[in-house]
This record gives structure tokens, sequence and C-alpha cells, in this order.
């Protein structure tokens, strides 16, 4: 890990442990990470998208790339799920026409009461079989 500032040629014992966040001892400058360590935390953050990833500790110098991957990475999410939402959305009115039914809204709705019921079922097994972890991962779950 060297600093990226052309006059600091420093590089403590910390910034190769990464004990210093990322950012060079001499002038604070953040450091440029290996595209190893890159790779390693966009494979570990497409796992578990629950942070910013550019705003990772240590990869500051790699905000713009890191952005670009999440930016990149959320819109392929989303249209995968706007296809999903069509196909769902075709699968109902398909279902519909076949049971002649006129208000697809109505039809909707009655779904979504039926998955209701299933899943407070489904926990109530769960609560008679003393599985109480369960039965509240069931209900927290839609």
């Amino acid at each position: 890990m060297m600093c990226n500032k052309v006059k600091c040629r420093f590089v403590s014992w910390n910034c190769i442990l990464g004990f210093s966040g990322g950012n060079c001892q001499n002038c604070y400058k953040p450091v440029r990470r290996s595209e190893e360590d890159i790779k390693q935390l966009k494979e570990n953050w497409f796992e578990d998208p629950v942070w910013d990833i550019e705003t990772t500790e240590g990869f500051e110098y790699h905000k713009k790339e890191l952005l670009q991957y999440k930016l990149e990475c959320e819109k392929c999410w989303n249209e995968e799920q706007e296809k999903e939402e069509v196909v769902r959305e075709e699968k109902i009115r398909r279902s519909a026409a076949e049971l002649r039914i006129q208000d697809i809204n109505l039809y909707k709705l009655v779904l979504k009461q039926a998955d209701t019921i299933e899943r407070l079922e489904s926990a109530i097994c769960s609560l008679c079989d003393k599985e109480f972890n369960q039965a509240w991962r069931i209900l927290r779950d839609r």
C-alpha cells in the first residue's frame, strides 16, 4: 500500500496492517487498496447489501468506483423485480380470466387475504410445536 500523494512515500506498518482505516499515517490521505481487497468487499456486500458500500472505512480512495458498482447492482435488481412483477401480474390476470372474475383488484385482495390466512395457520402450527422462533419468523416475513 502506498500513499497516493506524490511527495509522500511513507508507508507505516499501521497502513499495511489496516489499522489506519486506509489512510496514510504521514499525510492522512486515502490509500489505494488492492484489486483483491476491492473484489472481496464487493462480494461481501453483494451477499448482504445492508450498508452503503461506497462509505466503507478504508476504501475512501475507491468511493466513486464502489458507488458505481452499487448503482449498477441496484439497477439490475430493480429490473429483475420489475420483470417478476410483470410475470406475477400476468399470472393473476390469467387466473382471474379462467375463473371469469371481472374485477382484478378484488381478486388480488382475495389472494392477499388467502396468503395471510396461510401464514397465520403456519405460525399457529409452529406455536403448537413449541417452535416459537419459527413462528416469529413466519409472522415477521411477508
